[in-house]
């Protein structure tokens, strides 16, 4: 049976930011109501009065409009990377934060908000920048945005938003780039796609479109990922072999990229198509997958969201089934498949030490977010557990 995914459901990126302070041991808790803002003494000011550095920085977003389709209050929170307790929840100037979410390397976070893209209604349509131990945006970006769906930032603080403008087969959306330190004005480029529903940059700053026309105009055969290099509005080369229906990317260390084909997420018009669900990986440079990762095909896995560690291994969120799969460098078959703690997995991060983290949405209201250490073994509990009200995308700072 075909499974459809809603915008809604695919908003399951973005809404309140958790943030955890690093700690040792454990402690899960529940995260505070969306909409609440909490400030806690960070746990890297330890009781002898000496600062300790809060390092990375795991953000977690919960997002009310996503799975209520109203204006309901959204906030980010922040967390440590490795371990439950909470920054800082942030309300002021979140609304609907529904998938774009990535930090910078100075720790800045940005967030895409879209109030018109989960209730249909006129509303906020925006990017803001959060500062680290701030709780007010200190930039908010709308020229160049209409319908914002995914950020990426490249090294050198280059900002991409995805604009898909509407949802009608008429509208052609747009990918907005805009440079570090940007406060104001237009942006420094616009890049017009159809339908830009993922965005991912690589080591030489080339910038990565996922292209789901069928998501627009339900016609089958007509996806791509276009790549530009940095400043460019012309790809300098188009991939079609392979990609059907795009839903996430991911880029290693190597420039290999790697592209969720979900025919039977049933996004969009693309609801009226199905097929056999891939990932598929290129070389970089190559328009020809490399390798191919062939799912059910019958809506049972649904390749949804995608992770790459620095040893090159593939982790591959499968929705429908719950879990998610390893795969070493060139391997077709996963050398391991975590289930404990997984539950509709929307969104995948890893950190600098190797720690996965996914975001649960767990087919409600009421989710978590759970973190797998590097060396994790299979059928041992998650190390930490979140419970998160409406959860979706998650991102984690250097």
């Amino acid at each position: 049976m075909k499974r459809t995914i809603s915008y809604a459901t695919v908003a399951l990126a973005a809404g309140v930011l958790l943030g955890l302070a690093a700690c040792d041991g454990r402690n899960d808790s529940t995260v505070p109501a969306t909409g609440v803002s909490v400030v806690q003494v960070p746990q890297g000011h330890q009781r002898d009065g000496n600062a300790r550095p809060l390092g990375p920085t795991l953000a977690v977003s919960s997002c009310g409009p996503c799975y209520t389709y109203t204006n309901s209050p959204s906030s980010e929170s922040m967390y440590g990377a490795d371990g439950p307790n909470l920054r800082r929840t942030v309300s002021n100037g979140i609304a609907a934060p529904w998938v774009g979410l990535a930090f910078d390397a100075s720790g800045n976070l940005f967030v895409a908000n879209c109030t018109t893209c989960l209730t249909g209604q006129a509303g906020i349509n925006n990017v803001v920048e959060l500062k680290p131990h701030t709780n007010t945006p200190s930039v908010t970006i709308t020229n160049g945005i209409k319908y914002p769906f995914d950020l990426a930032i490249d090294s050198s603080g280059t900002l991409y938003a995805s604009n898909l403008g509407c949802y009608s087969p008429s509208c052609s959306g747009s990918v907005s780039e805009y440079p570090a330190g940007y406060t104001s004005g237009n942006p420094s480029a616009t890049i017009q796609v159809t339908y830009p529903l993922g965005l991912a940059v690589d080591s030489s700053k080339n910038l990565y479109v996922a292209n789901c026309v069928v998501c627009s105009t339900g016609q089958k055969g007509s996806d791509q990922v276009l790549v530009y290099a940095p400043g460019a509005t012309t790809p300098m080369q188009t991939i079609t072999t392979g990609i059907n229906e795009p839903v996430a990317m991911a880029v290693d260390s190597s420039n290999n990229l790697y592209v969720a084909n979900c025919l039977n997420c049933g996004l969009g018009a693309g609801a009226y198509v199905s097929g056999t669900d891939t990932v598929t990986e290129y070389a970089s440079g190559s328009s020809t997958p490399t390798k191919t990762i062939t799912f059910s095909g019958s809506g049972a896995d649904i390749p949804f969201s995608l992770a790459v560690d620095k040893s090159g291994d593939l982790f591959v969120g499968n929705d429908a089934v719950n879990s998610v799969t390893e795969y070493p460098p060139n391997a077709t078959i996963p050398s391991k498949t975590i289930t404990n703690g997984v539950s509709g997995p929307v969104s995948l991060a890893i950190d600098a030490k190797g720690v996965l983290h996914v975001s649960n949405s767990g087919g409600g209201s009421t989710g978590t977010v759970t973190e797998y250490p590097a060396n994790y073994k299979v059928g041992n509990p998650p190390k930490h557990t979140l419970s998160v009200t409406h959860p979706s995308s998650i991102a984690v700072s250097n």
